[in-house]
């Protein structure tokens, strides 16, 4: 078992019985019984026209890095994908189109720490 599973086992019942609306429902009486989403149709359609605004930030990320973000990128490791502080950031960066041009001393200093963990990791698992 890995760290936090004891904890989501005894919590699996509890979450499993709030999804299934309560003790003794299964999820088919649930959704019988939810309300129909008539707030959401009218009797009269709107045909107002809408404006297309174009895409704002790219469609995928990881391509054409700029060589400050090609190094963050080859510092992960996904030994343990959530002990990865600053992975989300790199993500939300690509995505709006905004990558880093210049390393913080900060993250130098992290990226410096990653690649020494798994130099030390992969020398101990040579035969």
């Amino acid at each position: 078992m890995t760290r936090g599973t004891p904890s989501l086992l005894l919590i699996l019942p509890f979450a499993l019985t709030a999804a299934c609306g309560g003790p003794g429902k299964g999820p088919n009486e649930v959704v019988a019984n939810a309300a129909l989403p008539l707030d959401m149709f009218s009797a009269t359609p709107d045909y107002t026209p809408y404006t297309y605004a174009p895409r704002t930030s790219p469609l995928t990320c990881g391509i054409k890095g700029t060589h400050a973000e090609q190094r963050l990128t080859a510092s992960w490791t996904f030994d343990d994908a959530d002990a990865q502080p600053g992975l989300d950031a790199q993500v939300t960066r690509w995505l709006r189109g905004r990558q880093l041009t210049e390393l913080t001393p900060g993250t130098e200093r992290e990226i410096v720490e990653r690649e020494a963990r798994r130099a030390r990791r992969e020398t101990r698992e040579e035969p």
